[in-house]
């Protein structure tokens, strides 16, 4: 499938303005009555909260040229209307504005449906290309492969993949003549093998020069660390986190968590005296040293669910706190203490940290932010349960590396209406826990 060029920022806020447009027009054709009760200042503010909200689901669900334009248009769709129900009902709350569902999910419809029918139109960069040529073979090439959305045209120097022709580093320039890919994806190792001459010659001619670990971080979201050296991940200036961005999370972190341990200081108050009335004798709350920003050690808070016997056995009410996944309240309390934060990487036992350094060198790398009660990793559709270190250190690293306010957003976003994997997110911060 050939990429299509990025539609206009203008044609798109265009567009999603007819979308919410019209479906006020029809809702005043097929309801006149109750369009008579909105005021115009309902109309007008309810239209800019709505198109706003869309054009952020537009930029949250961007489409990469793997990516299929169905899911996109899904993806759209639930994010636009998800944010609009949250939004405007605390509007209509707060009597600013009455809610309207058939303006909300008719004007997303018709927004994501003339997004998709503009991007079917859209011209095609790179005229009579069509498809992904591999040069090299590694882990990062051995994964993209099957997930491209374009078809793979062939693997120059690697093997045969899902039936895609194999020929060696001294056919690339016949090949790069035969196949005129959209994309040459080469890895790392096969850059000083190549033809670069006739490699810059495709590109001149329009096809995308790109190294598979780039690509890898692109299209999955996670930083390529399998098969890499360490000299490489540890010298990476863009692993090093962004300050400026740490200082803005660190405002707007600490006064979230801080209202939200106010709010629930009444259900921590009311666990806590359950604790020393049914569990037995024993602190109310557990604390183990882990590793946090730049690894300066801190004691991470929980409530105690076991017994004090030695036998590691979990109370009753310890079996009802973690079914009620009351367990890590007490992380607000580390939040608001400026130890953690909301999002990022999932705080690890400094022993645990120590061992995997050992193995890892560039494992710390994760440690240039602050750790945070749900990790980017925790919020992907469609990945198994955590256990890969690997997998999720490169989660860890993506974050590390592209952490911003914008991010964060993105990722509440996902918890709150799209994360398929939100809700697994307490079961893998216990995971790491153990």
């Amino acid at each position: 499938m050939p990429r299509r060029r990025p539609l206009p920022e203008l044609l798109v806020l265009g567009l999603i303005c007819a979308g919410f447009a019209g479906s006020i027009l029809t809702y005043a054709w097929l309801f006149p009555d109750n369009f008579a009760f909105l005021t115009e200042d309902e109309v007008v503010l309810g239209f800019s909260i709505s198109v706003a909200t869309f054009w952020l689901a537009v930029k949250l669900a961007a489409s990469e040229n793997w990516r299929s334009p169905w899911l996109q248009f899904v993806d759209e769709f639930r994010i636009a209307t998800g944010v609009n129900l949250i939004m405007q009902a605390l509007l209509n709350y707060l009597n600013l504005l009455t809610r309207s569902l058939f303006l909300l999910v008719v004007g997303s419809l018709l927004a994501a449906t003339l997004l998709a029918l503009a991007r079917r139109l859209s011209p095609v960069s790179g005229k009579g290309r069509a498809g992904t040529l591999i040069v090299g073979f590694d882990g990062s090439a051995e994964e993209l492969a099957p997930k491209m959305a374009a078809p793979l045209l062939g693997v120059v120097g690697g093997p045969s993949v899902g039936g895609a022709p194999s020929t060696d580093y001294a056919d690339l320039k016949r090949t790069l003549e035969t196949t005129h890919p959209e994309q040459v994806a080469v890895t790392p190792q096969a850059a000083a093998r190549i033809d670069l001459p006739a490699l810059l010659k495709e590109r001149l001619h329009g096809a995308r020069v790109r190294l598979t670990p780039e690509l890898y971080e692109e299209m999955l979201e996670r930083v390529y660390c399998r098969g890499r050296e360490p000299a490489d991940l540890v010298l990476s200036q863009s692993l090093s986190g962004n300050a400026q961005a740490m200082a803005l999370q660190a405002i707007y972190t600490n006064l979230i968590g801080l209202f939200l341990l106010i709010l629930l200081s009444p259900l921590m108050a009311a666990t806590a005296l359950a604790i020393l009335a049914f569990s037995g004798p024993g602190p109310v709350m557990e604390s183990a040293m882990y590793s946090g920003f730049r690894d300066i050690p801190f004691r991470r808070l929980r409530f105690r669910t076991q017994t004090t016997d030695g036998t590691g056995s979990r109370t009753r009410l310890g079996q009802i706190i973690r079914r009620l996944r009351l367990t890590n309240l007490p992380l607000l309390i580390n939040i608001v203490r400026g130890e953690m934060a909301l999002f990022g990487p999932l705080p690890v036992r400094r022993e645990f940290v120590t061992r995997l350094t050992e193995l890892m060198p560039f494992y710390s790398m994760r440690l240039a932010v602050k750790p945070g009660m749900v990790s980017w990793g925790a919020l992907q559709p469609g990945r198994p349960r955590p256990g890969d270190a690997i997998m999720d250190l490169e989660y860890d690293l993506y974050y590390v590396k592209h952490g911003s306010p914008r991010l964060d957003f993105e990722m509440l976003l996902r918890v709150l209406v799209g994360g398929t994997r939100a809700k697994d997110s307490h079961a893998e911060f216990a995971a790491a826990a153990r």
